[in-house]
């Protein structure tokens, strides 16, 4: 073997070795094949989010120009993104002069580097319709740089009808959508941290001189998008060699390699044939590297939108395989459900962990689950009237949207996103209560309006009909019982007639308080005198037990009428006979006079009592239980009124079939 031959031999070797070197740079055609098949499911993911968005979300760049709008702004505000893709967001008519002022002072302030708020403003739909929005802005970096802000605008409109902030932007906007653990560990799989490419291109360049037939003469040089990487002992001379380095089909760069002297010509020049096809093979390798990492350099920015869009709102999201095992969650998600990190939900079946049971703690069947037959049928979902459950064990109500995660025409998953509405419910409720008292009070108007007219027409004829039967029990004769029951019959129905007239113009026409200074006692027994006849012909004992030298600042006459409303329904509620003690005491009531002493009257019976159903609605107006041929509800009403109108306060308590204790509690005079 000639030492020509030789010389081919040991150069053919270390081609060899620098080509097995350059291949150990790269993970070949299938990672790069893997990162654009990543990098197209995050598109898609990014595009679910986007037009998926319960918000409204437009992107603009750093003139006000739309570039991108989603699903939501379309359906919303009218305008689709043919007519506004292009018109500038602060001449365009679609916000208020005044939000549109708004607008362009924050712009500048974004562009001059410095934080805004969520503030509000006021969008114009096509049809004309103004409705106000909360808006966040977002901004959209590429290599650290501002290149576009994407606008987030929610519908504010319930809650300014509310008047409440559901929530503060709704992290409010948020803390409108921060940290996704799932997507960093996607980010993880797909842009595999590691060796830069500048690195690779210098350690490439590095390994020419010893792969070549003259090492101690040759140097290299990379050229690469107007960066370049060369040998310690690079120099330009007459003697290179060099090979274009294509990406995606266009030159980016070139690879030199120069020998430092002349040197006998060979395939060309002083260069070996598998010299060429070494630079070739490297060249082209390169290419394909600087392929692989503009890939992940465009998936990278792919899913630091994805960041940005889940960060940026308040909607707690999460994904869910075909199992319903959880892919990611955002840091809203987290928050309202009560878990710190995204590891204790990643991998977890989401309906158990969160949807496992209904409002009233029965289990829900995982194939009841609409968001479960939602995106295994490919469809989307809007639910408002379910409950999730937090890790503690406690559950809010929710609204939630899913929507299926498509790849290749095939479902893959879903993105639910989720609100806690327990603010929005109270609205309602309140709002359902405000209507009912509404219509309460208009009812009560009105029946107080038609008892004030017709009260004093009826009450003169019952006045000369008691007249007349007071007249006819001095003229029948004695020992008639028939006609003095009848008589009988007919005064108390009288009489029960002109208290529910009283009741009424009392209702209709509350009087001003004639106010004296008066023993309580002297109250009592003046009501006394008026029932121990009636009580004890309804076997019927009373008890009294009066404390001396109480003395109340009031209208005697009410406070009488009050005592008399309580004691009447203490006797109806004993048809068989029965008790009522009657006591007057001092003791402390902070609710009336704080830390002086009041005055309590307190009245116990052993009648039927109470149910607890009942009990809290006894001062309501007409609510009676004694059926409208005994009762009017008027009664407690009147009394609770009139002891409110005395600073004062009526207590009552009962126990359904052992009795009831009724206390009014007055101030002392001083």
């Amino acid at each position: 073997m000639t030492q020509k031959d030789k010389t081919k031999v040991e150069l053919s070797d270390k081609i060899k070795r620098l080509q097995k070197r350059i291949a150990e740079l790269e993970t070949g055609d299938t990672e790069r094949k893997q990162i654009d098949e990543a990098l197209k499911k995050s598109e898609d993911l990014y595009r679910v989010l986007f037009d998926g968005a319960a918000d409204l979300v437009a992107v603009v760049d750093l003139y006000g120009n739309f570039i991108e709008l989603n699903n939501k702004f379309e359906e919303e505000s009218g305008w689709s993104r043919k007519e506004m893709l292009g018109k500038n967001v602060i001449t365009s008519g679609i916000m208020t002069l005044e939000s549109s002022a708004k607008i362009a002072y924050y712009m500048a302030q974004i562009i001059a580097g410095k934080d805004i708020p969520i503030f509000e403003v006021t969008g114009v739909t096509k049809q004309g319709e103004k409705v106000p929005y909360e808006l966040r802005a977002v901004l959209i970096k590429a290599y650290g740089k501002l290149t576009a802000i994407q606008a987030i605008l929610r519908n504010i409109t319930e809650r300014k009808k509310a008047g409440k902030d559901r929530e503060k932007l709704l992290h409010d906007m948020n803390e409108r959508i921060k940290e996704l653990g799932c997507f960093y560990a996607l980010s993880e799989v797909i842009a595999k941290p590691g060796i830069s490419l500048e690195v690779i291109l210098q350690g490439a360049v590095e390994l020419f001189p010893p792969a070549y037939q003259y090492p101690e003469i040759a140097c290299a040089r990379i050229v690469f998008e107007n960066s370049e990487f060369k040998t310690e002992n690079f120099r330009i001379t007459k003697w290179k060699q060099s090979a274009d380095i294509e990406v995606n089909g266009k030159k980016a760069g070139y690879v030199e390699v120069y020998y430092l002297q002349d040197k006998p010509q060979d395939y060309e020049g002083p260069f070996v044939k598998e010299e060429r096809q070494l630079i070739d093979s490297v060249a082209e390798r390169l290419g394909r590297i600087s392929e692989r990492k503009r890939a992940e350099g465009t998936l990278k920015e792919s899913e630091e939108k994805i960041h940005l869009l889940l960060d940026s709102t308040a909607e707690a999201i999460y994904g869910l395989d075909m199992n319903g095992n959880c892919t990611f969650c955002n840091q809203s998600c987290l928050h309202l459900l009560g878990y710190r990190h995204p590891g204790e939900l990643l991998g977890k079946n989401m309906h158990w962990q969160i949807h496992a049971k209904h409002p009233d703690g029965t289990p829900f069947p995982v194939e009841e689950c609409r968001i479960f037959q939602a995106f295994k049928k490919g469809e989307g979902t809007h639910v408002d009237d379910e409950v999730l459950w937090r890790s503690d064990g406690t559950s809010f109500p929710a609204e939630y949207w899913s929507y299926p995660q498509h790849h290749d025409g095939v479902v893959v998953g879903a993105v639910v996103t989720f609100l806690d509405i327990t603010e929005r419910k109270k609205g309602e409720e309140a709002l359902k209560d405000s209507q009912e008292l509404l219509v309460q009070s208009e009812k009560m108007s009105a029946i107080g309006r038609f008892s004030a007219g017709i009260a004093h027409e009826v009450k003169n004829p019952l006045s000369i009909m008691l007249g007349g039967l007071e007249f006819l029990e001095t003229k029948l004769p004695h020992g008639d019982e028939d006609s003095d029951k009848m008589v009988k019959v007919v005064k108390d129905a009288v009489l029960r007639a002109n208290f529910t007239l009283e009741s009424l113009i009392h209702y209709a026409r509350p009087s001003d308080l004639i106010r004296e200074m008066v023993e309580v006692s002297e109250i009592v027994n003046l009501t006394l005198g008026m029932v121990t006849r009636k009580a004890g012909l309804a076997n019927i004992t009373i008890d009294a037990d009066f404390a001396q030298g109480m003395r109340v600042s009031v209208d005697k006459n009410q406070v009488h009428q009050a005592l008399l409303n309580i004691i009447m329904n203490a006797m109806e509620a004993m048809p068989t006979g029965g008790n009522i003690a009657i006591k007057t005491f001092k003791a402390i009531m902070p609710e009336v006079s704080g830390e002086k002493s009041s005055c309590v009257i307190e009245v116990i019976d052993t009648g039927t009592g109470i149910s607890q159903d009942n009990l809290i609605r006894v001062t309501e107006p007409f609510f009676t239980t004694k059926g409208s041929v005994v009762g009017t509800g008027l009664g407690l009403f009147i009394t609770n009124k009139i002891m409110e109108s005395h600073n004062g306060k009526l207590l009552i308590e009962s126990t359904e079939g052992k009795g009831t204790v009724v206390k009014v509690v007055l101030p002392l005079a001083s």
